[in-house]
């Protein structure tokens, strides 16, 4: 299918630079710098993915600072404040085997000291983590994948679940995105084409069940006509990917003749 998604995500406007998403990706790019060479993040991906998991970096990054200046400012360490003061600023976490993870870019073993025993950051080797924050980098989105994904450090809505991936929404991208279990995105499907005059969002998450559950049922056909009675796609884009549909299924007997 992954051929047929390149008409759809080929609009040609911008939506993702008129968004919070993109706006908290651009004021706070900078923090990342120090373990950016640590990520690769795959050059063929959706450009709105990558701003998606950038941004799960940067509200790491902001997370670990927090947790460090309270450490060293405190004269009198109090845990119990500590979790107070991320509650209170809202900062997104998630639990993983029953441990709470603040701070995606390390292991869970190092993530169990920035929350239960962060005085241990006042010592060696946990004091060089402050200034040398890429030496202990993990790959999160391999090691934390879909809980990472399905948490408060995204805006994205799950939508179902499948044997070897997950569908989410993310609702300013407007684009459905299939991120299998090792973290990594398998295909990206952008709703409201350019030819679409308006947008219906009345039961929009039923329909978005329906369309999502003809994906999986991997029923190509079925799946591009629900996202066209669903009003996700105009009927232009609808027409047009019919015919890219049998265009490819004529060229694919003809090579098996």
């Amino acid at each position: 299918m992954r051929t047929i998604f390149k008409s759809i995500n080929s609009r040609k406007d911008k939506i993702y630079s008129h968004t919070s998403e993109y706006e908290f990706f651009a004021e706070n790019y900078r923090l990342i710098s120090k373990i950016l060479s640590n990520y690769k993040l795959r050059s063929y991906d959706e450009k709105t993915f990558k701003i998606i998991q950038v941004n799960i970096l940067i509200k790491a990054m902001i997370n670990k600072s927090i947790i460090e200046d309270y450490v060293n400012k405190v004269s009198s360490f109090n845990k119990k404040e500590l979790w107070d003061l991320l509650i209170n600023k809202e900062r997104p976490y998630f639990e993983s085997e029953g441990s709470k993870i603040y701070v995606p870019i390390y292991s869970k073993g190092l993530n169990y000291i920035y929350y239960d025993t962060p005085h241990k950051l006042l010592g060696y080797p946990y004091d060089e983590l402050k200034d040398d924050p890429s030496s202990s980098c993990i790959d999160l989105f391999d090691m934390y994948n879909l809980n990472l994904y399905n948490s408060s450090f995204t805006n994205l809505i799950k939508i179902k679940d499948d044997k070897t991936s997950s569908a989410f929404y993310h609702p300013e991208f407007e684009t459905i995105y299939i991120i299998n279990k090792q973290g990594r995105l398998d295909i990206s499907i952008r709703l409201f084409d350019k030819y679409l005059k308006t947008r219906e969002y009345q039961n929009f998450n039923d329909r978005l069940l329906e369309v999502i559950t003809n994906f999986y049922n991997n029923d190509r056909s079925l799946f591009i006509k629900s996202l066209y009675v669903n009003k996700f796609i105009s009927f232009k884009m609808y027409k047009k990917l019919l015919k890219k549909m049998t265009i490819k299924n004529i060229f694919k007997n003809k090579v098996g003749e």
